[in-house]
C-alpha cells in the first residue's frame, strides 16, 4: 500500500519527521477486544455513513526476529490481503519479510546496501530504496520473483524512495527535484517493468508538488500537495490532503481547524481514507458527502475498508495498540516481553498496518514485533 514521499516517518530524502501527538486515554490491558456498545442504525443521531462495524476479537503472535535493543522506529508494511508483512530493521539496513507469519529471506541488495522498505502488495512484491557502495548515490528497487531489480528512469538510477505499489504491480515514485524547484510530475513503473514513465498530477500554483502516500486497487492515489519552500526547510505545515482519480481528476480533502498543520491523506482502503495531522486523526468516506470525521484519543496509522482505524492510544507507559470502530478498544498484548524502546522515542507500542478487511494487523508492543489475527 504505501510509503508517502513526505510521510510522518520520513521526509523527502528519508529525514525523520514529527509524528502526531496523542490525546491521553487511560485504559486497562485486556486479553481480547471487548464487545463494546452496539449502535442503532435507526437512531437519527447515528451517522451510518461513517459508522464502522464493531472490531472483531483478536489474538496475537510474536513475529520471529533477532530481538535486540531497538534504535529507531519499527516501520511495518502489510499487503492488503494480510499475507505479507515487511519491516525495516531499526538496528541495521536489513529488511525482514514474513509470509503468513513465517519469515522469508530477502537476497542481498544489487548495489551497496538497503536503506529502507517502502511498500508491498498481495503478491509479495516489495519496493524500497538503497545506496551505492560509497553511500553517496541512491536508487529505488523492487523485489519480485526472488530477485531484487533496480528501478530506472531514462536508463539511469533515480534517487528518492518509491511511494506505493498497487496489486497489479504498478509502482509510483518521486520525480527528483530540479534546480527550478519541485515538479508536478511523478514516476510510474508499469507492472513487470523496471524503466519508468512520467505521471503528471495537477498541482495548481508555483512551487507546489504532489506527494503520494497510497494507491488503491483502481489506481486512485491519495497524498497531498506540499509547498517547496516549506519542504526545503524540513517542515510539513503547508500540506494539503488530496485524492487523484485514475482519469486525472482530483479532489481536495478539507481538514479545517486549529490542528490541521501537516494534514496528509496517509492511507486508502476501499472507500475509506485516513487523514492525519500533527495532532489529530481523521477518517473520510469518499463516497459520502460530508467532512472528514475527527476521532479523538487515537493516533491512527491505518484504516480498513469498513472504516475501522488502527494505531495507539495513551501516552508514555499507558501507550497501547488500539482500534477505533465506534469507540477506542485496546488490543491484547504479550506479557513478560523485554522493553526494547529507547528513551525519548516515538512510534512504539502501536498498530502500524492492517489488512483491507481488518482480519490481520501488525505493529509492536514495547518494541517487539507483533501480528494480530482477528475473527
Amino acid at each position: 500500500m504505501a510509503n508517502p514521499i513526505g510521510k510522518r516517518w520520513w521526509l523527502v530524502g528519508g529525514v525523520t519527521a514529527l509524528v502526531v501527538a496523542l490525546v491521553a486515554v487511560t485504559l486497562t490491558i485486556i486479553g481480547h477486544v471487548s464487545d463494546g456498545a452496539i449502535y442503532d442504525p435507526s437512531d437519527p443521531k447515528t451517522d451510518t455513513r461513517t459508522i464502522a462495524p464493531l472490531a472483531k476479537d483478536c489474538d496475537f503472535d510474536m513475529l520471529d526476529w533477532e530481538q535486540s535493543k531497538s534504535g529507531d522506529v519499527l516501520d511495518f508494511k502489510m499487503s492488503p490481503n494480510g499475507e505479507y508483512i515487511a519491516m525495516n530493521d531499526p538496528n541495521n539496513s536489513d529488511i525482514h519479510l514474513w509470509h503468513n507469519g513465517k519469515r522469508k529471506a530477502l537476497p542481498p541488495p544489487p548495489k551497496g546496501s538497503y536503506t529502507g522498505m517502502a511498500d508491498l502488495n498481495n503478491d509479495g512484491v516489495v519496493i524500497g530504496s538503497g545506496t551505492d557502495e560509497d553511500d553517496i548515490d541512491s536508487y529505488m528497487w523492487k523485489f519480485e520473483d526472488g530477485k531484487v531489480r533496480i528501478l530506472t528512469a531514462k536508463g539511469k538510477w533515480t534517487g528518492g524512495t518509491p511511494s506505493a505499489i498497487a496489486d497489479d504491480g504498478t509502482i509510483i515514485g518521486p520525480e527528483p527535484s530540479s534546480n527550478t524547484g519541485y515538479r508536478d510530475e511523478l514516476l510510474k513503473w508499469e507492472p513487470g517493468e523496471t524503466e519508468a514513465t512520467t505521471l503528471k498530477l495537477k498541482a495548481e500554483g508555483e512551487d507546489k508538488a504532489p506527494s503520494v502516500s497510497d494507491i488503491a486497487d483502481d489506481g486512485t492515489l491519495v497524498g497531498g500537495l506540499l509547498d517547496a519552500d516549506v519542504m526545503e526547510a524540513a517542515g510539513l505545515e503547508d500540506y494539503e490532503p488530496r485524492l487523484w482519480t485514475p482519469d486525472g481528476r482530483y479532489e481536495d480533502i478539507a481538514v479545517e481547524g486549529e490542528d490541521d498543520d501537516g494534514a496528509l491523506a496517509r492511507n486508502i482502503s476501499g472507500d475509506w481514507i485516513l487523514v492525519t495531522t500533527y495532532s489529530s486523526s481523521y477518517r473520510w468516506k469518499r463516497t459520502a458527502d460530508h467532512q472528514p470525521e475527527k476521532v479523538k484519543g487515537i493516533e491512527a496509522l491505518a484504516i480498513d475498508d469498513s472504516g475501522r482505524m488502527y494505531g495507539a492510544t495513551g501516552k508514555g507507559k499507558q501507550r497501547v495498540p488500539a482500534v477505533f470502530d465506534t469507540e477506542i478498544r485496546q488490543l491484547p498484548v504479550p506479557k513478560d516481553v523485554p522493553n526494547l524502546i529507547p528513551k525519548n522515542s516515538y512510534g512504539y507500542s502501536t498498530v502500524s498496518a492492517a489488512s483491507q478487511d481488518g482480519s490481520v494487523l501488525v505493529g509492536n508492543w514495547k518494541g517487539n514485533p507483533v501480528m494480530w489475527t482477528c475473527e
